[in-house]
């Protein structure tokens, strides 16, 4: 049953000559895996899921759905994405520290204005 759902029947695809995938290809053949979020089927190879990886997800999402989400959901997050996500965070952090920075200033200010 959980194998059925990630991978596309024959029929289907001899039926209909939709296109898919970011590639907006053809299914040819090739293994393919479902996004559980948008619904659309996406190959494998495309995607870089193989048939082993696709058996261990439970719910699929592909690459856009993922940016959208926020990557809740991705198999295995690429060390790139981590490093880009902890940039963004430190990035946050430091307009934080500024914030703080301006409101010292301020209170040495009114400090001043009292004497």
């Amino acid at each position: 049953h959980h194998r059925r759902r990630h991978e596309m029947s024959k029929r289907r695809a001899d039926e209909d000559d939709k296109v898919y995938c970011v590639c907006r290809g053809h299914y040819d053949g090739r293994f393919m895996i479902f996004c559980d979020a948008c619904e659309e089927w996406f190959h494998g190879d495309c995607v870089n899921i193989t048939p082993a990886q696709a058996r261990k997800i439970d719910k699929y999402e592909c690459p856009q759905c993922r940016k959208k989400s926020g990557g809740a959901a991705a198999p295995t997050p690429r060390k790139d994405e981590a490093n880009k996500r902890r940039k963004v965070d430190t990035a946050v952090e430091k307009e934080k520290e500024k914030e703080k920075e301006k409101e010292k200033e301020k209170d040495k200010e009114k400090e001043k204005e009292k004497k």
